[in-house]
C-alpha cells in the first residue's frame, strides 16, 4: 500500500507538469502563475486543515465526532480568513454563485 501511494504521488507530480507545460505553451499561464495567483488559497485552506487536524487530534477522541467537528471547524475558518485576507475571491465566487442561480 505504501509503494502505491508513493507512485501515485510521483504520477501525480508528472501529470502536473505535462498539464501545466501545454497551458503554458498555448495560453502562456505556466505553473508558476498558477501557483502565484493561488497562492493565498493554497495558504489558508493549509492553515485552516492544519488548526483543524491539531484541535481534533488533542481535544476529541471520537471518530464520529471528531470528523464533524474537523468538517465544520475547517469550512468556518478557510470561509472567514479568506473573507478576511482576500475578499476579492470571496466577491467572484459569490457573483458567480448567484449568476447560475439566476439562469
Amino acid at each position: 500500500l505504501y509503494y502505491v501511494i508513493i507512485g501515485e504521488i510521483i504520477l501525480s507530480i508528472i501529470c502536473l507538469f505535462i498539464n501545466t507545460y501545454y497551458t503554458k505553451k498555448y495560453i502562456k499561464y505556466g505553473l508558476y502563475e498558477q501557483l502565484y495567483d493561488l497562492r493565498y488559497v493554497i495558504i489558508i485552506a493549509t492553515f485552516s486543515g492544519l488548526i483543524s487536524y491539531l484541535f481534533c487530534y488533542y481535544f476529541i477522541s471520537n471518530l464520529l465526532v471528531s470528523l464533524i467537528v474537523g468538517i465544520g471547524l475547517t469550512s468556518i475558518l478557510y470561509v472567514m480568513l479568506q473573507y478576511l485576507l482576500n475578499k476579492n475571491f470571496v466577491i467572484e465566487v459569490r457573483d458567480v454563485l448567484f449568476s447560475f442561480k439566476s439562469l
